[in-house]
């Protein structure tokens, strides 16, 4: 009986360990989930942001182009008048 006791005792800290050891590993595979995660997000937010940076360009072009045209058609005005 007492050998069963003892056995179990020392089986005890093992497990503990092996548990320990366990939740750490699971630490540490969330923590390089979790910088996957933060890697992708940053490449989603990287590239909508390239996006938005060429539609202002897209639309700044446009609007520059329309004060252009507005100008010569002044510029033409004036010349006939």
């Amino acid at each position: 009986m007492e050998l069963k006791g003892l056995q179990a005792e020392q089986a005890q800290p093992d497990q503990q360990a092996q548990r320990v050891e366990m939740e750490m590993t699971e630490l540490l595979e969330l923590k390089v989930l979790q910088a996957e995660l933060d890697l992708q997000a940053h490449k989603v937010i990287k590239a909508q942001q390239a996006e938005l940076d060429l539609q202002a360009h897209k639309v700044t072009k446009v609007q520059l182009e329309q004060v252009a045209l507005q100008v010569a058609q002044e510029l033409k005005a004036k010349k006939e008048k």
